[in-house]
């Protein structure tokens, strides 16, 4: 062991972390994704051109689908007459884009696509056979179908900051595709020519009723004027009565229109109270509300509108409209959810919350409207009120300038007021009448008709294959990731260092052997110069530091499960222990698979157990005290824990006893022998004391009894007594075979025990290997797989400390970190991790190019020293 300590070899760096730490993941770096993606590279391959495949396979057999184009202008807010030389009022811009995008939805929708499917079927696409022989019901079910059919085919997209909007249709025929896109397109402008003709109609007609009502009234307003004037002889008026009169005529006007706003207002505010009072908001209608900004301050109706004072507009609260809509389609939402689940069920109360809330929120608004138009009309109200006092005010001044005019006034302007209401409606008439012979509002033309084309877009066979490569191996890569994650085995040595906090005393190459198992080599010796021999070499270096640091004389090679390779391992560490001149110890601990007899060509019988037996088992050992020396026999006593006397002869009348119960001294002269004079052991030699023993001496009551400090301090000032000398040389000579080089022995398991874990953890075995440490500076043992044995636990009493076998790719961290935390439960000095079985080759790993070098010659060199060919090498 002084030649040990005095080498000075670089040892491996040991960590200061505490092993058998549990760590979630391994530091994520670069480097640890190209190792992964390297080792599962074949997977990857398999699932990148399984994608790859499918996605040819789908571009060969999937149905081609070609796209049309038409296009459509809609004019939206065009001047309802360009015939009149008077100022156009355009709509409110944000009207006319709430106009377009009305238009543009209801490209697809359901009735559009029921008349291009009639357009269609009367050109002969999708006709049935026998459509001719079918009732008129049964060609609406065909309309209908044609249509569904085309609901997912057909789509638009509107041109940015233009009114063109470009529809589109999907079929798999080009020809058809175009005919679909086309009869949509004139769908479209079918449907805009009969809306607007419709709303032409209705309002020609009301306009009509309006205008003979109005005839009525200038008739009637014109007879009592003149009655009146030839009953009071009425001729001519000055300006002053001209001026107030035409004052109050317009104050009447006003009066007049404030009067029907009010009524309007009222029954606005009654219908929105009547539906607060029912709460039936689902039903809500927007009213109808009348705009007169139309009417002049002169109390006439604007003659440049060509309408009424009164303009039909829409009165409705977005807010209210848009929570109406929300409120339907919850509701809708509701009952297809109750005929699906029960009450119960999660989403039918979600919606029936979702309907609360948004009644709540209706009625809150509505609350708010009624409120607003309650003001408005409490400012009507005031207004009016205003009105009629300033026409009771003309009124007065009227009588006072004249009360014989008074009526007349009255007369001639309510007929003036008749007049001018004539005139707009029937210029109103007429525009309508323009109107209804092709004028309209929101004009749709087709700008451009579809053609076939004849380039498929479905399935995009590039588009798709480049897909497939991306997505190959996106799900390659995300399969090793994946697999790395499930997979809780140790592929590298970074993976061993992180997940223990454990060094790496060396990595040991994946050796493909030729050689039969019962003919393992031992490399070192075989192939010195071959990757795994450095790796043992890397190996000695690293545990002779540990050994030198720590004061360890022995030590356990162990793994955790069978075959990790700890057994050659151990062999070839005991040979280049042994050529560095260290006296070294083999013990094949492993009493359940016992190979190193194998490795070294010994016979397993004479060895650990066999020598449990002969040497502390052995009934007949009292016929031989000559060939025991005190030591031996007091060995035997203690473990056999017997009782007797023993006593120590040296050449002299005065013997020195001991008495011994259950295996310990309790008694004996020392005292008296001491005293005696003759304790005089420094020259006598072992040999030359003869034993005596009495197993039932009948002079025990006369021995005084010995104190245990006595005792120790006895066998301490001479220790030559306590020394097994026959033992050890039994031991050594009949129990340890030469190993394969000088200074190393081996002891072989024995024969096979029934109880490996009793003996192992035994005080024989413990004494055993205390009379073999003096003769060796380092015992190594072949240790049984730690997991889920208990032999290594037992050897913690004799061994100093333990380095781990971890073989790639085979262990999981989590079982190696379970028996690190057992090993260090039971003190043991844990040198660090072989890493075994490490494909240098495939992970182009450690040393770089020296290693590559050395791997590539170890290979040459090993197969050729068994004589291979240069041609069976590479095929090798």
């Amino acid at each position: 062991m002084g030649e040990l300590n005095q080498r000075n070899e670089s040892p491996i760096s040991h960590h200061v972390q505490e092993p058998g730490m549990f760590l979630e993941s391994p530091e994520v770096n670069i480097g640890n994704y190209i190792r992964i993606f390297s080792r599962r590279r074949w997977a990857i391959l398999a699932i990148w051109l399984g994608v790859v495949l499918v996605a040819l396979v789908y571009n060969f057999v999937a149905t081609e689908y070609f796209n049309s184009r038409a296009s459509i202008i809609i004019r939206v807010g065009t001047p309802s007459s360009v015939l009149k030389s008077r100022e156009i009022t355009f709509p409110n811009p944000y009207a006319m884009r709430s106009d377009f995008d009305t238009m543009t939805s209801i490209i697809t929708s359901r009735p559009i696509l029921l008349e291009a499917a009639k357009r269609l079927i009367e050109k002969g696409y999708f006709r049935p056979a026998n459509f001719e022989q079918l009732s008129e019901e049964e060609k609406q079910n065909v309309y209908r179908q044609v249509a569904a059919g085309l609901q997912g085919r057909v789509s638009s997209k509107v041109v940015e900051k233009t009114n063109l909007v470009h529809i589109f249709a999907t079929d798999s025929n080009p020809g058809r595709a175009a005919e679909i896109a086309n009869a949509v397109a004139e769908a479209m402008v079918s449907y805009n020519v009969m809306e607007q003709e419709i709303l032409a109609l209705n309002s020609l007609k009301f306009l009509n009723q309006q205008l003979e009502e109005a005839r009525q009234r200038v008739s009637e307003a014109e007879r009592k004027l003149f009655e009146y004037k030839q009953k009071n002889q009425i001729f001519e008026t000055n300006v002053d009565k001209n001026q107030l009169a035409e004052q109050r005529g317009n104050l009447s006007v006003e009066l007049r229109n404030l009067d029907t706003q009010i009524q309007l207002l009222n029954a606005q505010i009654q219908a929105l109270r009547g539906l607060l009072a029912r709460k039936d908001y689902s039903k809500y209608t927007p009213p109808t509300i009348y705009d007169f900004s139309t009417t002049s301050t002169e109390g006439k109706a604007n003659p440049e509108s060509g309408t009424d004072s009164y303009v039909a507009g829409s009165g409705a609260d977005p807010v209210l409209l848009r929570l109406n809509q929300e409120l339907v389609s919850a509701e809708i939402n509701y009952d297809s959810l109750t005929k699906k689940y029960k009450e119960e069920h999660p989403q039918v109360i979600e919606a029936k919350n979702q309907i609360e809330i948004l009644r709540a929120k209706f009625e809150e608004e509505l609350k708010k409207n009624i409120t607003s138009l309650e003001l408005k009309n409490s400012i009507l109200l005031a207004k009016q009120a205003k009105l009629q006092a300033d026409m009771e005010e003309m009124n007065r001044k009227a009588v006072e300038i004249t009360s014989k005019d008074a009526e007349y006034v009255v007369l001639e302007r309510e007929a003036d007021s008749a007049r001018d209401l004539f005139n707009n409606l029937l210029a109103a008439v007429k525009e309508a009448n323009i109107q209804a012979n092709g004028s309209f509002k929101n004009t749709i033309y087709i700008h451009e008709y579809a053609r076939p084309n004849k380039k498929p877009i479905k399935p995009n066979r590039l588009f798709n294959l480049m897909i497939a490569l991306i997505l190959g191996l996106f799900f390659g890569m995300a399969y090793a990731v994946f697999a790395e994650m499930m997979d809780r085995s140790l592929h590298t040595p970074e993976d061993v260092e992180f997940y223990t906090r454990l060094p790496i005393l060396s990595l040991l190459p994946h050796l493909e052997e030729p050689h039969s198992k019962d003919q393992h080599p031992l490399m070192v010796i075989d192939q010195p110069r071959s990757l795994y021999s450095e790796g043992i070499l890397h190996l000695r270096a690293g545990l002779r530091m540990f050994i030198t640091q720590n004061g360890i004389k022995s030590m356990v090679i162990t793994s955790c499960s069978p075959k990790e390779g700890k057994s050659i391992v151990t062999a070839n560490l005991g040979v280049s222990m042994a050529q560095e001149g260290i006296r070294t110890l083999i013990i094949d601990a492993d009493l359940r698979r016992p190979v190193q007899h194998k490795f070294f060509k010994l016979e397993r019988e004479k060895g650990l157990t066999r020598a449990l037996i002969d040497l502390f088992q052995n009934p007949d050992w009292k016929n031989h005290l000559s060939e025991l020396s005190f030591g031996d026999l007091n060995l035997l006593l203690k473990l056999q824990k017997s009782n007797g006397l023993v006593a120590l002869h040296f050449n002299s009348e005065y013997p020195l006893r001991f008495l011994y119960q259950s295996g310990q001294i309790i008694a004996g002269n020392l005292r008296d022998w001491r005293s005696s004079g003759k304790a005089h052991l420094e020259d006598i030699t072992p040999e030359e004391i003869r034993l005596e023993f009495t197993e039932s001496p009948g002079h025990h009551q006369i021995l005084p009894a010995l104190k245990k400090e006595e005792i120790e301090n006895f066998f301490s000032e001479f220790p030559v007594l306590t020394q097994p000398i026959y033992f050890t040389y039994q031991l050594m000579q009949n129990y340890t075979h030469p190993g394969a080089v000088d200074g190393l022995r081996v002891m072989p398991s024995g024969p096979i025990p029934s109880n490996p874990g009793e003996i192992l953890g035994s005080i024989h075995l413990r004494e055993i290997v205390n009379m073999l440490k003096p003769n060796f500076d380092l015992i190594l043992f072949d240790s049984a797989p730690c997991w889920p044995l208990s032999d290594v636990s037992m050897l913690s009493q004799v061994a100093d400390g333990i380095a781990f076998m971890v073989r790639a790719n085979r262990i999981a961290r989590d079982i190696l970190n379970r028996n690190i935390q057992m090993l260090k439960m039971l003190n043991f000095k844990i040198a660090g991790v072989i890493f075994n079985d490490f494909d240098i080759k495939k992970e182009k790993y450690y040393y770089g190019g020296y290693y590559h070098y050395h791997y590539y010659y170890y290979y040459y060199y090993y197969y050729s020293s068994y004589g291979y060919s240069a041609e069976e090498k590479d095929e090798g």
